[in-house]
Order: structure tokens, then C-alpha cells, then sequence
């Protein structure tokens, strides 16, 4: 196709996976990067998903470039073929180990460990994306753990949540909510948003399938990471992942029949020992994204759990949520701003 070189990278090998487009190792000497096509198709399709995913990446490193860490790939060069059907872009090879192989190594019952992982995720999430991107497809494939071929053992004790890195993969399903404000409308994403969902079923909120999709945009951006960041926790505590539905239709039954929540419970209870876990999974996991813990105080919660906050550890019932819901884990939560230990009075 005429794309046997892209710059100073020449074609390697084809990587498998990549959803609906083609992805490529290519190398310069000892380097490598890694090339997404897209196949522009009748109505420049591809163009577009090209465009939107180049975005996301954007985005991200702009925001990691200001806080000196790393966790999207790093856009290298753009490209496209000479009959203008095939565009794409080459990236940052990043080479480690995906979340499925770091959950092999999590003994089970092991509550440090889990929290663990998944503040390390939760971290990179945040920092990386903020309030301002959504990444949609927060699947275990699509998180990496740049360990250096270390032991679990060896670096699952290290104090620092940025070591090993982490890093996140796949921004195609990516969609940053501010697109849909009144003076930043683009309308044709925003149709392809409301037909399309072209992540990993198990990433997909229920809130997808209501009538109050859009909504949850635009009050609640983060709900639907939270939703699947609830799901890997669960994973990563359990062994297993949840059993909530096989098709699309048995979940869209489960939603509007209001037992999609009963079922979720009844498994965390029945798998999940750990008190302050069963709420953490439960607050995220909320079918009604209104009812659902914001994601950062999820994620600081969780951190909280792994550093032994003497001040968290045992809180529970109406002082936890509390402390979760309506401080978002704050511990100078209504204090005047020059009183905050951060302040710059």
C-alpha cells in the first residue's frame, strides 16, 4: 500500500488486535514505534476517527508534558498514503506488561496488593486525562505496567504510585465532553456518539443505553470511566470478572427493569470480603450515574486505603460517605481558601 517506510521506520511486523483498523510495528535501528491506519472509506470515515484519536493524544500530552509524566503514547509523526484512502499516524512503541499479566501475579485476598494496581491505574487516569477527556475503552489489554521485567514482589512495594508507570492504550473510542458545549458544538461527533460505541463491551456504562446518555456528558463527564474503572477494581479483587450480561439486549433488560443493581450487589457481597472495598466497588459501580461516586474521590478513597491513612482506614456507614460523596476525600473540606494548606495567601 505504499507505506513500507513511514519517515525514517520501515514495516516489521503486523500486531494483532487493534479493533477496526490496522496497527504495525516499525523500526529504525534499535528504535520502534508502533503505525494505526485508518481506511478512509466512502464518507472519510477513516479520516475522521484519524483526526478525533490524534486529538485525544494531543490533549493528553499536553497535560503530561505540564506535570513531567507519561502515560499516553507519544504521537511521532502523521501520515498518509498517496492516494489519500489511507491515513494514520506513528507512535511510541511502549513495551511492559498488559493488566492481565500483572493480575496473574495478585495473590488472592491480597487487599494491599489490589489497591495497589488499581490506585496505580486511577492515577495515571487522572493525571493524565482530568476532568476533560473520557477514554471509553478502559479494558485490561489496554493498560500497560512498564515494569522492566521486574517481580511483582519487587515493585508492587515501592511507596511511589508513578513507579512502575503506567500507561494507557487505545484512545480511538476517546471523546472529550467539552466538544458538546454551546460555542464548541461538533455535531457530527456528536451523532457518532449517540449511534456508535466501538469499545470493549465490558467499558460500556449503563447510562449508554438511556435516554439520559447525553445528560451524563454533560454533568457527570467522568461516570462513564467510573463505571469502568469499577469493573477492572472488581477484577483485580475478585480473580474473575463480574457476570452482569452476555448480550447488549439481556443488559438493556436488566437496566430499565431496575435489576442490574441487585445483581451487582449480591456479587460483591458474595466475593468481596473487605468492607471498605464492598463500598468502594459499590459507589462506582451505581447503574444511575447520578447516584455514582465522583471518579477522583474513588481514586483518592482508594489511595487513601493504600497509604493506611490512619484518618480513613476505619471510617464507615455515614462518616465514610461523607467523607467519599460529599468531601471527595478532602480532609480540608469548607475550609476558606487561605487557610488550606495549599494556599498561596
Amino acid at each position: 500500500m505504499g507505506l513500507e517506510t513511514i519517515g525514517e521506520y520501515c514495516f516489521a511486523e503486523q500486531l494483532s488486535g487493534g479493533g477496526s483498523n490496522f496497527t504495525a510495528i516499525y523500526t529504525s535501528g534499535d528504535s520502534k514505534a508502533v503505525a494505526k491506519f485508518f481506511f478512509s472509506g466512502p464518507v472519510g470515515a477513516g479520516d475522521i476517527a484519524c483526526h478525533r484519536e490524534l486529538k485525544m493524544l494531543k490533549l493528553c500530552s499536553a497535560y503530561e508534558d505540564a506535570q513531567n509524566i507519561k502515560v499516553a503514547p507519544a504521537v511521532i509523526q502523521e501520515f498518509a498514503e498517496a492516494s489519500g484512502f489511507i491515513t494514520g499516524f506513528l507512535m511510541e512503541y511502549i513495551e511492559g506488561k498488559n493488566l492481565w499479566e500483572v493480575m496473574s501475579k495478585i495473590p488472592p485476598g491480597d487487599t494491599h496488593s489490589v489497591l495497589t494496581t488499581f490506585y496505580r491505574i486511577g492515577w495515571a487516569r487522572h493525571n493524565s486525562m482530568k476532568g476533560t477527556i473520557l477514554h471509553r475503552d478502559l479494558h485490561p489489554g489496554n493498560i500497560l505496567f512498564e515494569m522492566d521485567n521486574e517481580e511483582w514482589e519487587v515493585w508492587v512495594k515501592k511507596a511511589d504510585p508513578e513507579s512502575p508507570r503506567v500507561r494507557f492504550l487505545d484512545f480511538g473510542s476517546a471523546v472529550m465532553p467539552m466538544q458538546f458545549g454551546h460555542d464548541t458544538f461538533d455535531a457530527d461527533w456528536y451523532r457518532d456518539l449517540m449511534r456508535n460505541y466501538n469499545g470493549a463491551f465490558t467499558c460500556v456504562a449503563p447510562e449508554f443505553f438511556t435516554k439520559r446518555f447525553w445528560t451524563s456528558l454533560a454533568y457527570a463527564p467522568q461516570a462513564f470511566d467510573c463505571w469502568a474503572l469499577g469493573l477492572l477494581l472488581y477484577r483485580i479483587c475478585v480473580g474473575e470478572s463480574m457476570n452482569i450480561a452476555a448480550t447488549a439486549g439481556e443488559y438493556c433488560d436488566l437496566i430499565h427493569s431496575n435489576l442490574l443493581l441487585p445483581r451487582i450487589i449480591a456479587q460483591i457481597a458474595a466475593n468481596v470480603a473487605d468492607p471498605r472495598l464492598q463500598f468502594l466497588l459499590t459507589s462506582m459501580l451505581q447503574p444511575d450515574y447520578r447516584s455514582r461516586v465522583e471518579l477522583f474521590s474513588a481514586i483518592e478513597y482508594a489511595g487513601c486505603l493504600w497509604r493506611k491513612d490512619p484518618r480513613v482506614v476505619d471510617l464507615r456507614d455515614r462518616d465514610l460517605r461523607e467523607f467519599v460523596y460529599t468531601k471527595g476525600c478532602d480532609f480540608e473540606y469548607g475550609l476558606p481558601p487561605d487557610q488550606r494548606s495549599n494556599s498561596g495567601y
